[in-house]
């Protein structure tokens, strides 16, 4: 966006503010507004006398027009083609423009060329009359027959919205061209030589002493600096000192000749008409924004990038421009449109030119430009034919061909079936597509009949020379192990898709038969020894079973079996009379009666058993219960013997007696020493005596004559005999419970 900034001497305090944006891509031929967006600032006033929009750089006399568009019945506008300018003053009956029908009049300004093939354009909107060109303004000031040095003082004299005047300085060739299309006729520029004659210098504003050329007409300017000279000139006839632009008539628009200060008494067309002002570039210039500039820039196609490629394979063009979309087309004026985007992938059958259009917003309009796709035609691909193969095989089929073009096989290599091959080319080789059909012989299988599994040691078959087909060959290895189990390989004498064999021989190992035959006692009866062993191998014993003497007994295995001849020795023990006695180890009436049992006339390897319970190898038992009967049981693990039996009781006392007449535990006692006149002795806890009895008799029933006596502890003292007839005496106490 620009902004300019200006002051309008007679009729404002500030001058306004134009805002203009416009940076856009010109469809050819066509109308296109100028402006996105314009606007005016202004503190003091609401219109203005007059707008101007001028074609400030790369206009073309007769090609180029600006048009206001639209209904606006309060402007009125012109077009002037010399000075490439639109002007729009009030329509009459008013005397100024108000600036709301302004911004719309601007918003429908269109550029038109008719030049398909147009050039960038810039266009200066000002409130000004005076032409505008990168924050300069300029006018052309008629005054017919001025001299020189006149225009110069004049100029200097001049103001434009506060920013000094003085002889144009043309440092570029829009300058030039601006300048240009103000003057009709010769105006008067701020240079000259007439200081050092051939020596051109700028004298006038920001430029003043700047040298632009140095000599005549064959002269030249410095490297980098800007000169705009007539053809011909400057050529000094009769002392000219002075640089104006030149009469259209005489000279190419817009360039400069010399001329003497005085220039009256010239022909029409070299006498100064005026003088050309620029304002702008000096100190202490105000800051103007009287004006904004836009520009309208042609499409354009900045590169393009030809292909060539190989037939039906795709290749891709590609262009860029300075536009947001390219048309591809096949024709340069008409035909099709193919595509639009930067790049265009296509298969081509033949050489072809596509044509390219940088394009905005869908426009069709402009050049095309020209992109060939190149044909390369497929050479042959050449390979050697594989040979027949057998049926199993493996061949790696060639990825590069005999003249090196490189590609893949479809479909996979098949070594089962007869199969066609098609070799496709990589890419951009632009070679042709091959074919190859491989025959797959069937394979010969040579036929033997299974050699039968052989036992360890045993000796080994031959192995056969020729298969039960007629095919003949050799085995590896030749000879049969027979210690172990193999494979055994067969090779063809010939190699004509006969396939190689293998044959697995089994060797068993010899089975060690075993057996469970126990021991026996002399006289034992023993009807017959197993004949199949735990194995399940089957055989015959011998000798004859012998049950009076120890003997050795051989097993010799039925035929067929793999396994190994064994003997067993059954032993003949002579009979044992065990012999057994009951100790108890531990005290009389003691808590955890144990007993041991003592056994004599065996091996000493014995098992034994309590009342019917398990057996244990330990002949102790604890906690026997007292006063009961017990049967103790003894047998010989290694020997031949009987299975004594012996009866025991062991002392013992209850512990408590319930006296409550229901016919159980009424009475106390010591039950086990009935078989015997035991004297008892019943204390109370104070130590007196309550009742003294026999075992014999029923026992005591917990009174103290005649009384019933409480619950409590009572204590005991019993007399009795021992089973060696000793005389013993025991105490203790027990519990009377109601």
């Amino acid at each position: 966006m620009l902004v300019f900034k200006s002051s309008i001497i007679f009729s404002q305090v500030e001058p306004p503010i134009v805002i203009a944006e416009g940076n856009q891509i010109y469809c050819p031929q066509t109308e296109q507004n100028i402006v996105t967006y314009f606007n005016i600032i202004d503190s003091s006033s609401n219109s203005t006398e007059a707008f101007y929009i001028q074609i400030s750089t790369g206009y073309v006399l007769g090609e180029d027009q600006l048009i206001l568009t639209g209904d606006h019945p309060n402007i009125s506008s012109s077009w002037d083609a010399t000075q490439a300018k639109l002007s729009m003053i009030p329509s009459p009956g008013n005397d100024s423009i108000n600036y709301n029908d302004l911004i719309n009049a601007v918003n429908n300004v269109m550029f038109f060329s008719n030049n398909i093939n147009v050039v960038a354009k810039t266009f200066s909107l000002t409130i000004g009359e005076a032409n505008f060109l990168n924050g300069h303004y300029y006018e052309f000031i008629p005054s017919p027959s001025i001299t020189w040095t006149v225009a110069e003082i004049i100029s200097e004299t001049m103001t434009y919205y506060g920013l000094q005047g003085y002889l144009a300085t043309i440092t570029s060739a829009a300058e030039a061209q601006i300048c240009g299309e103000l003057t009709t006729g010769t105006g008067w520029i701020g240079a000259n030589d007439a200081e050092v004659e051939g020596v051109w210098k700028w004298v006038t504003g920001p430029e003043e002493g700047m040298i632009f050329w140095n000599g005549n007409e064959n002269g030249s300017a410095p490297p980098g600096v800007y000169s705009n000279w007539n053809t011909g000139e400057p050529n000094n006839v009769n002392n000219e000192d002075y640089a104006h632009i030149t009469d259209e008539s005489v000279g190419l628009p817009g360039s400069w000749n010399d001329l003497p200060n005085t220039t009256n008494n010239q022909s029409p067309q070299y006498t100064a008409t005026g003088f050309v002002v620029e304002y702008g570039g000096m100190d202490g210039d105000p800051e103007l924004n009287i004006s904004a500039s836009t520009t309208l820039r042609p499409p354009e196609i900045l590169s393009t990038t030809p292909a060539n490629g190989c037939e039906n394979q795709i290749i891709t063009l590609e262009a860029t421009s300075n536009t947001s979309e390219i048309i591809w087309f096949d024709d340069q004026f008409a035909g099709n449109q193919l595509h639009i985007g930067n790049t265009y992938n296509v298969e081509i059958t033949n050489d072809t030119t596509y044509w390219v259009l940088a394009s905005e917003n869908n426009c069709s309009n402009g050049l095309r430009f020209p992109i060939n796709a190149n044909l390369t035609p497929d050479i042959p691909t050449v390979f050697n034919q594989i040979e027949d193969i057998c049926e199993g095989s493996s061949v790696t089929l060639p990825i590069i061909s005999n003249n090196d073009i490189s590609g893949t096989w479809n479909p996979e290599f098949d070594p089962y079936n007869t199969t066609t091959y098609t070799f496709t080319p990589d890419d951009g080789q632009c070679a042709s597509a091959a074919e190859m059909t491989i025959t797959i012989q069937a394979l010969i299988t040579p036929v033997f009949n299974q050699i039968e599994d052989i036992c360890f040691g045993e000796t080994p078959p031959n192995l056969p020379l020729i298969s039960n087909n007629g095919i003949e060959g050799t085995w590896s290895p030749s000879i049969v192990d027979n210690t172990q189990t193999s494979n055994y390989i067969f090779s063809p004498n010939e190699d004509n898709c006969i396939q190689n064999v293998t044959m697995t021989i089994s060797v068993n190992d010899l089975i060690t038969p075993t057996f469970n035959i126990d021991d026996i006692c002399i006289g034992q009866i023993i009807e017959t020894l197993p004949e199949v062993s735990n194995e399940g191998i089957s055989g015959a014993w011998s000798p004859s079973i012998n049950n009076l003497i120890t003997t050795t007994y051989l097993f010799t295995p039925d035929i067929d079996q793999c396994a190994n001849s064994v003997t067993e020795t059954i032993e003949v023990n002579s009979f044992n009379n065990l012999e057994v006695s009951v100790e108890n180890i531990s005290d009389a009436f003691d808590t955890n009666q144990i007993i041991e049992i003592i056994v004599s006339g065996g091996s000493g390897n014995y098992a034994y058993q309590l009342d019917d319970g398990l057996w244990q190898d330990s002949p102790v038992f604890q906690n026997v219960v007292g006063c009961n009967e017990h049967l103790i049981r003894v047998k010989d693990y290694d020997g031949c013997s009987n299975e004594p039996e012996k009866a025991f009781t062991i002392l013992d006392y209850p512990k408590f007696f319930t006296p409550n007449g229901d016919g159980f535990n009424d009475f106390w006692n010591i039950k086990c020493l009935d078989n015997q006149t035991a004297i008892i002795s019943i204390f109370s806890r104070e130590g007196k005596l309550l009742r003294r009895l026999k075992t014999t008799s029923p026992g005591w029933n917990g009174t103290y004559n005649g009384k019933i006596l409480p619950n409590s502890d009572y204590w005991f003292t019993v007399e009795y005999t021992d089973e060696v007839g000793n005389k013993r005496e025991f105490s203790s106490h027990f519990s009377l419970r109601r």
